[in-house]
């Protein structure tokens, strides 16, 4: 009786110990890479398996200077600010089912960087708009809109941290 319930021990922990095996070969294998970005991001998806109970596929990125581990990087915050696109990280959070195209990225970058110039000249428009009204107060740094102003007033007199001046 005692060797049954030793036998019984033994191949549960067996089992235990070969289950982190096969997930370790089944992921390394099952490890697609979907795409890379303009930023040097590349993109890694294991596809959704229904008949072990997975209904979502498993998503991630290594950012460029993250170094490359077997499938997940060596600290939870390598790479976490680096520039994601935003179709990237729409497909990484499942809410588009296929990978954005090269061009797609692309073509969404460029028209950001349009519509920083075409902010910039408005802003170059509404100046010479102040300063031909007699309103615009002259300095490196334009004065703040009302939308740029902080919420919490600076106070000269009084210290932000207490007993920052003492002698």
């Amino acid at each position: 009786m005692a060797n049954q319930s030793r036998g019984l021990f033994v191949a549960l922990f067996n089992n235990f110990i070969n289950s982190f095996k096969f997930r370790k070969t089944v992921l390394k294998s099952a490890t697609q890479i979907k795409g890379e970005d303009p930023f040097g991001n590349k993109y890694y998806e294991i596809p959704a398996d229904p008949s072990r109970g997975k209904r979502r596929p498993v998503r991630w990125y290594t950012a460029l200077n993250t170094p490359e581990k077997s499938s997940i990087s060596s600290t939870f915050t390598d790479g976490f600010d680096s520039e994601l696109p935003a179709e990237w990280e729409s497909w990484l959070r499942n809410r588009r089912d296929h990978p954005p195209s090269a061009e797609e990225v692309i073509r969404s970058l460029q028209m950001g960087e349009m519509k920083k110039m075409n902010a910039a000249k408005l802003e170059e428009q509404r100046i010479e708009q102040l300063k031909a009204e007699g309103i615009y107060i002259g300095g490196e740094e334009p004065v703040p809109q009302d939308h740029e102003k902080p919420s919490y007033p600076k106070r000269n007199e009084y210290e932000l941290i207490p007993g920052e001046n003492l002698p």
